[in-house]
């Protein structure tokens, strides 16, 4: 699991379907960390600050579509 750069109000794109969420690493104000499941929507919220994690889209050599929806 990894930790993400993201703007304001931007969804986070997962690469994988497990990560993480502790608020805002540039502010001082942040909330425990939380470990979130990005479900077969495709996307996850967090519930503590509503940051919004979707899962990419992998393709395979056929061009067959893998993973949830960007």
């Amino acid at each position: 699991m990894d930790g993400f750069d993201f703007l304001p109000n931007e969804p986070i794109k997962a690469p994988q379907r497990d990560v993480f969420c502790e608020g805002d690493p540039r502010s001082s104000m942040g909330h425990p960390r939380v470990y979130l499941t990005i479900g077969p929507a495709g996307w996850v919220d967090c519930p503590y600050c509503a940051r919004h994690f979707i899962l990419m889209v992998a393709e395979t050599c056929a061009g067959v579509r893998v993973g949830g929806a960007v």
